[in-house]
Formats: C-alpha cells, structure tokens, sequence
C-alpha cells in the first residue's frame, strides 16, 4: 500500500500466534511489468526460557511440608523458605541468569544443562519486615547461537513475613 510518509509503498507481514511466517521464503515485488530481483526471508526460533516448576522448602521448624508448583512462574511464600525454580529453554542454553525486580540485569547465575536451567533462592523481607527484597523477577538467557530472550515474562514474589511468636503468662 502507498506509505502516508513519502511517495514510496510498504508491505506488513501478520503478527502473533495465529498468523505469521513460520519458515523461510522467498519474494520479490511486482508492479506492472516490472519485478524487482528476489529476496530472502529467514525465520528463527524465538528464544523463550519459561518456569517449569516451583519447589518450595519451607523452615524446619514451620513444620509445613516441601510443596511443587507445575507452569506457574509467580511465588508466594515463608520467610526464610528456599525457592528452587527450574525452567526449559526453547533452545540449547549458553548461560541462563534471574534478573531481579525485571530492571534488564543479570542478577544471579542459574545452574544450565541444555535446554534446562535451575536456581534456589532464599525468600527474605527488606528491613521494613512488610517489602519482599525483590518484589518481581525475570528469566534471562542467552542461547548457543547468541539470541537472547529479549521481552521475558516477569513473574511476582510474595513473601509472608515470620514474626517470632509472643508468649504471655496468664496465671502464675
């Protein structure tokens, strides 16, 4: 279609998961009896490095028992639990980072073998005993061939503060 900007014209391909170029072509543009020489279209695998599962080791002295979430990124817990995340990579992993509070840095080096990553992380409270450390956080990676997962899912943390208990002594 002609381009509102200048005398020139612009084609758009679809966008999202139900239309879309998913393997490579070849094209060349036409108009009238004139075409112009062919080109190469080559589309790759988006890098996607998603939570695969949760496990939850809560204090000892909690009493609560260990607890897997399955394709749920976000985590709520304890103070004081050890969160362990394993992910899945579309693509063979070069190195694999969490990138807390999803601000484009890489944090903390998560364990990488092919397509799989893994990380524990200790759930703690800023001084103010109500604030998670790190309210939110991403999965960054970079695959063997160099891509990157450039708009990961950014997932919550909830941490439920452990108050140290209060004892009374109501008869003497």
């Amino acid at each position: 279609r002609p381009s509102a900007e200048s005398r020139r014209f612009e084609a758009s391909l679809p966008r999202g998961t139900d239309a879309g170029v998913e393997q490579d072509l070849s094209y060349w543009i036409e108009a009238g009896d004139a075409r112009s020489r062919k080109f190469k279209l080559t589309v790759f695998t988006r890098p996607t490095l998603m939570v695969q599962k949760i496990h939850y080791a809560y204090p000892p002295y909690t009493g609560l028992p260990t607890k897997e979430t399955n394709h749920v990124g976000d985590i709520r817990g304890v103070e004081g639990t050890k969160v362990t995340i394993g992910a899945l990579a579309s693509q063979k992993i070069k190195n694999a980072y969490v990138d807390f509070d999803a601000d484009g840095t890489s944090d903390l080096q998560m364990k990488t073998d092919g397509v799989r990553a893994m990380i524990t992380i200790p759930l703690e409270l800023r001084e103010d005993r109500r604030t998670p450390v790190h309210p939110r956080y991403a999965l960054r990676f970079t695959a063997e061939d160099g891509r990157q997962n450039v708009e990961p899912p950014i997932y919550s943390i909830e941490v439920t503060p452990d108050y140290a208990p209060e004892v009374s002594i109501t008869e003497p």
